[in-house]
């Protein structure tokens, strides 16, 4: 919205108009130092606005009439055709609701009594992986988690603890959540923590390697109403590259769990870490992916994190991940597949050939800095990226959930402050830190004792 300026005057507003506009109940609504962030929970896509934006969403939690709008709003510098036109659009993108009534909206507000906003980072994590469990059926060769069969699991939280830990997560307005490990699956009360976290109404993803899905869990899965997607790995097009890294049997398991998963409706996503092995393989992969009923497809290169530290001669080059970008972005200017990441289309598709190849440079060794997501561990503890585990060691922790509140470990930590203070180099994958680079001035930190030190990963390794 621009700022310019109009104004209508309380005196002025026809009380004959009886539509109102009101935050949709399927809403949550955030106000954040910068305006706002909302997501109807049913679309699933989170839209940012500035102050003035803000402003008017957070009238609309109450309902009023456009003419309401504009007197409450007064001197704020948006002329009342830009506020009808706003209007209309939040109304089309589920944001908004009309209604004749009077009265609140039921949809789920945060911060909007806060007014010291911290500058560098949002005022909750927006967004939460959380490892259900380091078990897993399979051990990659390049696990950042460096998850497997035999994993001791005796620390890992307990149901009660998961679903208390969802409860904090839901009163400290987070909006997405994936479950990730080893493989959740594995669990036997992940059907009861997930089916808690859709209740909740957070937009839940599902990261597996489909070793061993059953078609029990195809059902929980398919009756999961706030479910993005279940998001596995396939490395190849066919089995002897599939299974390289992953193991045998990968490429048969994936393969099958996408059909299981197809044949129940449940939404599904797949990516491949690009090594020197497969960069140039994409588009073949990619087409099997979509041959699989498959649309949303992501790629990402392997990280020397975990046991994949033991792979840096497999870390594709620059110039290898950008042979692979090319590939990935003629699949989804074919109408192939679909970017996994919505924001990829308008970020990267329109660049110049110069600038696409070298958008994701140096992937392998860069961290998004804490700003928006946090990350918990299977026995609860707390962190960023798993990157800075080869530079920070047990420091990289900055708590325990079951001991501490979000609040306190988001906006608490030195550790989680001195990332934010670093000279910011943004990025396609926001502001970013080289972990290279941040050794010298981080190795000091020491953070609060926690029980046990877990490993996570970033994206797809694993």
């Amino acid at each position: 919205m621009s700022i310019v300026s109009k104004s209508t005057p309380v005196e002025a507003i026809d009380s004959s108009i009886t539509k109102r506009y009101v935050l949709n109940r399927d809403v949550k609504y955030r106000r954040e130092r910068f305006g706002g962030v909302a997501v109807n929970v049913g679309s699933q896509a989170a839209r940012f606005y500035n102050t003035s934006a803000a402003r008017i969403l957070e009238l609309c939690i109450q309902s009023l009439t456009e003419q309401e709008i504009l007197a409450r709003l007064g001197k704020v510098s948006v002329h009342d055709d830009e506020v009808s036109a706003f209007l209309r659009a939040l109304t089309q993108q589920g944001i908004l609701e009309e209604t004749s009534a009077l009265g609140k909206s039921s949809a789920r507000t945060f911060f909007t009594d806060v007014t010291d906003f911290p500058s560098e980072a949002l005022f909750s994590p927006l967004a939460v992986e959380i490892e259900t469990t380091l078990k897993c059926r399979r051990a990659c060769t390049y696990c950042s988690y460096e998850s497997g069969v035999s994993i001791d699991t005796t620390d890992e939280l307990t149901t009660f603890q998961w679903l208390e830990t969802l409860q904090k997560l839901d009163v400290a307005g987070v909006f997405y959540l994936r479950f990730t490990g080893g493989d959740p699956l594995v669990r036997q009360d992940f059907p009861r923590v997930l089916e808690a976290a859709d209740q909740i109404g957070l937009i839940l993803a599902v990261s597996s390697d489909l070793t061993g899905l059953t078609e029990s869990q195809a059902q929980v899965l398919s009756k999961t109403r706030n479910l993005y997607a279940v998001q596995t790995t396939l490395d190849g097009a066919e089995q002897n590259t599939a299974d390289r890294f992953r193991g045998h049997g990968n490429y048969s398991s994936v393969t099958r769990g996408l059909k299981l998963l197809r044949s129940y409706g449940v939404p599904v996503s797949v990516g491949t870490v690009v090594t020197r092995s497969n960069f140039q393989e994409i588009g073949k992969i990619g087409r099997r992916v979509r041959d699989l009923g498959v649309l949303r497809y992501g790629i990402s290169p392997l990280y020397p994190v975990g046991r994949g530290r033991e792979m840096l001669a497999q870390v594709p080059t620059n110039e290898e991940m950008g042979v692979a970008m090319r590939q990935f972005r003629e699949l989804v200017r074919a109408g192939i597949v679909e970017p996994a990441d919505p924001a990829w289309l308008s970020i990267a598709d329109s660049l110049p050939d110069e600038e696409f190849d070298h958008l994701v440079d140096d992937q392998p060794f860069l961290a998004r800095q804490p700003d928006r997501i946090l990350r918990i561990g299977s026995a609860g503890d707390c962190y960023t990226s798993v990157k800075l585990k080869e530079v920070l060691h047990e420091n990289m922790f900055v708590g325990n959930i079951i001991k501490q509140d979000i609040q306190e470990l988001w906006r608490g930590s030195p550790l989680l402050r001195q990332l934010r203070a670093l000279s910011r180099e943004p990025s396609y994958f926001g502001n970013v830190v080289d972990v290279r680079s941040i050794a010298p001035a981080l190795t000091t930190v020491r953070q609060p004792e926690v029980a046990h030190f877990r490993v996570e990963s970033e994206a797809l390794n694993g």
